[in-house]
Order: C-alpha cells, then sequence, then structure tokens
C-alpha cells in the first residue's frame, strides 16, 4: 500500500486525475467536482456539521443569525461545496468567505482572532481542534450530516463493490465503529 497525502481536494482531485491512484480516501464526500475523475463507494460515514463560534462572543442561536455574521469556510472543502449548493435552498443569503489552504490560515483561527464570527465545521475535523482552540463552541449543528465516501476511478466497478463488502464487514463486525471512536478519541 501506498500512501501519499495531499495539501487540499482540489490537489488530490487533479493527482487522481490524472491516474497514478486508484483511491482516494480521507473523509471525502462525493460531488459533481469529482464526476468527471471518479465515483463514489457506498457511504461509510456521516459527520456532523456545526456552526461553531467563539466563546465569550455573542451565540448564534439559529440560521438566521448566521446569516447576520461574518462566516469563514475552508476554500475548496467539503463544508464550501456544501455552502454552495445549500445556502440557495436555506432561503437566507449566507456570503462567507473561503480561506485558501495554501494561506496557512485555518478558519479556527480566524474565528479564535476575531476576524470572522462562525466557521462550518465538521464533527470530525472539531473534535481534532478542540485541544488546539478550547476557546470554540458550537452554536448550532445543521439538521443535515456529511455523507463520507472513497472515491474510486471511473469504471472501476470491481474495485468500488469490493470496498463496499469490505465496509460492510467491517460495520457489522464493529470494528468500523471502533476505528471511528479510537480516532476521534482525545488524548
Amino acid at each position: 500500500l501506498e500512501i501519499e497525502a495531499f495539501p487540499s481536494i482540489e490537489a488530490l482531485r487533479t493527482a487522481f486525475a490524472s491516474g497514478r491512484f486508484d483511491l482516494a480516501a480521507g473523509q471525502l464526500t462525493w460531488d459533481p467536482s469529482w464526476q468527471e475523475v471518479g465515483e463514489p463507494t457506498a457511504t461509510y460515514d456521516s459527520i456532523a456539521q456545526h456552526w461553531v463560534y467563539r466563546r465569550g462572543q455573542a451565540r448564534p442561536t439559529s440560521l438566521a443569525e448566521v446569516a447576520r455574521k461574518r462566516i469563514v469556510v475552508a476554500a475548496g472543502s467539503a463544508e464550501a461545496v456544501f455552502l454552495q449548493g445549500w445556502a440557495p435552498e436555506a432561503g437566507l443569503p449566507l456570503d462567507w468567505v473561503e480561506i485558501p489552504a495554501d494561506s496557512g490560515v485555518d478558519t479556527l483561527d480566524v474565528v479564535a482572532s476575531g476576524s470572522a464570527d462562525v466557521a462550518l465545521l465538521d464533527g470530525h475535523e472539531l473534535a481534532f481542534a478542540r485541544s488546539l482552540h478550547p476557546e470554540i463552541g458550537v452554536a448550532l449543528s445543521l439538521p443535515r450530516r456529511r455523507e463520507v465516501q472513497w472515491i474510486v476511478p471511473r469504471g472501476a466497478g470491481a474495485l468500488r463493490e469490493a470496498i463496499d463488502a469490505w465496509f460492510a464487514q467491517e460495520r457489522r463486525s464493529g470494528r468500523l465503529a471502533a476505528a471511528t471512536a479510537r480516532a476521534l478519541a482525545v488524548p
């Protein structure tokens, strides 16, 4: 098994499109931007999505209040893609700033510094970042969770079926839930 990490989803998608890889994984959510190069496996997890804010500041308690705040998300992130599709259906005038992946700035840093009021973040990322940002709290959670899949090359039906069968086995055995719990455990 050879694993290569990429600094952004865009970089991963570009490398995947080159044909050098048989699988893209890592908390990915399939969206139409993958359509030309890959197809999703079955969903193996779903992750809560939270609007986070800096404790001590006014906590938004509704989407209408979030819409009046300064919003940031990571550029090219699943959250940015989600907002692009969801904001029009939410019926609220949501405007946000996307922080470039190569900027060296994290959305939680921006909220913690007071340069933004809220960020949309998935629950797993928040679990990892809690110890680094104890001043960040959850304002409210979205009712829809983000589905997570692996991505295989277009036409790789046999590989997709094998991955789906493996995830089904891991789920039935309880190993998938245990691995997720271990990965999210804070030391």
